[in-house]
């Protein structure tokens, strides 16, 4: 959660909310609670991973990470540089070609027709 989606939600908090307002908010997080464990993990390498960790998360090995990149002497998943494929496919073998580009394994931020680059385009 972001400090804006905090804020934001703190705010709400301080004002008095309805009955209704807090059951919709009661059911919402139970829902989510319920169904969070089936979400699909980001992917990374062309695909998604199950279980794959994001650049500055720790790892013990390049293939515990979606970059498939572990600097030993670092212990933390490394990022993809700029000019690197940061597409993702949801399913290479029953959907080839779909997927999205993913802004979080660029170390510039900003994945933008595929590749990592820098500033706007």
């Amino acid at each position: 959660m972001d400090a804006q989606r905090f804020e934001a939600m703190t705010r709400w908090m301080a004002t008095k909310p309805s009955r209704r307002e807090m059951l919709k908010v009661l059911v919402a997080t139970g829902i989510v609670a319920v169904l969070a464990p089936f979400r699909p993990q980001r992917a990374g390498a062309g695909s998604i991973i199950p279980g794959c960790r994001l650049p500055g998360q720790r790892c013990d090995g390049d293939n515990n990470c979606c970059t498939n990149f572990c600097p030993a002497s670092y212990g933390r998943c490394g990022c993809l540089l700029t000019g690197d494929n940061c597409f993702f496919e949801l399913d290479p073998v029953k959907l080839p070609g779909v997927g999205f580009d993913m802004d979080a394994m660029c170390c510039t931020g900003r994945c933008h027709n595929s590749k990592c680059v820098v500033g706007g385009d």
